[in-house]
């Protein structure tokens, strides 16, 4: 199996989907805009919709390589690559400030968790996608070896590059782990606090222990982002640890039917709008309203 052909195995054949995401998220960008800013949903809609963006894009240069006629250049192929890597980076970036927002303003707990978290996770996930996108020029600076008058593919080379490209798409799985993980943990510690609240904060516990649909929401994004990782993932496992001349490996790439069920980002988009991802917003409001009542039992 060449270069090329491991190429195009990686890139989703999800052009619809994604240009479907991007005009929404920037229909939804104008008319959500000082809403999701004032509530601090700016970031995570801005990254969603990169995101998508990036993807529509990388999906554009494929179709422009496969439609060229003649002697093709691959740099469209290439960039297509480099695109959706960056795009997968991206969207668990959403992840994490959704998870951000909710822990600062839908649990009013900041502090250093928060700091923690607004630093760590970006810093890690911008490690992973370096790993991704080293293993994506290996394996473009292969392709276009191979592609040289009289060159050849180095087979050791392309297999080390999906080796590393491999670790990356791991490291996108383990971090999606941990953010449906903090979902969780927060969830759990939140309704904990909640069961041994004094009758003074019983009211303020039961508003904090009801974030009513937010943690399945962030929890369906989630799992909809470990889908699209995990195949993704086993897609690059297949080529990194099976023989080089196994022919069955001509068909992998993304069937379109598996494409337009595993990608996230319709669903993402219609779980965004729909609740606005803003059951934080409500959660607020009514915080808001058991300080004060905190504060009139307390005069």
């Amino acid at each position: 199996m060449g270069v090329t052909e491991h190429i195009l195995s990686l890139t989703a054949p999800e052009f619809v989907v994604v240009v479907v995401a991007g005009i929404l998220y920037g229909i939804g960008a104008i008319l959500l805009f000082d809403k999701s800013k004032k509530y601090k949903f700016f970031l995570p809609y801005f990254y969603l919709g990169l995101s998508a963006l990036l993807m529509a894009v990388g999906k554009v240069f494929d179709i422009v390589w496969d439609k060229s006629e003649g002697i093709k250049n691959d740099y469209p192929l290439h960039a297509s690559l480099i695109l959706q890597t960056i795009g997968t980076s991206v969207v668990i970036l959403a992840l994490f400030r959704l998870l951000q927002v909710w822990h600062q303003v839908g649990l009013r707990r900041g502090g250093s968790g928060t700091r923690t978290l607004s630093i760590l996770a970006p810093v890690v996930t911008f490690l992973v996608m370096v790993v991704s996108v080293v293993g994506d020029v290996l394996i473009v600076k292969q392709d276009q070896a191979a592609e040289e008058e009289g060159g050849e593919e180095d087979v050791d080379q392309t297999h080390m590059a999906l080796m590393i490209k491999f670790a990356g798409s791991l490291g996108n799985i383990v971090l999606v782990l941990v953010y449906i993980g903090l979902v969780i943990y927060l969830a759990f510690v939140t309704k904990r606090r909640a069961t041994v609240s004094t009758p003074t904060t019983a009211n303020l516990g039961s508003i904090r222990s009801n974030p009513s649909l937010l943690v399945p929401v962030l929890l369906i994004i989630g799992t909809l982002i470990l889908i699209r990782s995990a195949f993704y993932m086993a897609m690059v496992g297949t080529m990194a640890f099976s023989e080089d001349d196994i022919e069955e490996q001509e068909n992998m790439g993304w069937p379109i039917y598996v494409g337009l069920i595993v990608v996230p980002e319709i669903a993402v988009i219609l779980i965004a709008f729909i609740y606005d991802l803003t059951q934080v917003k409500n959660g607020v409001e009514q915080l808001h309203q058991g300080f004060t009542s905190l504060d009139r039992e307390m005069a």
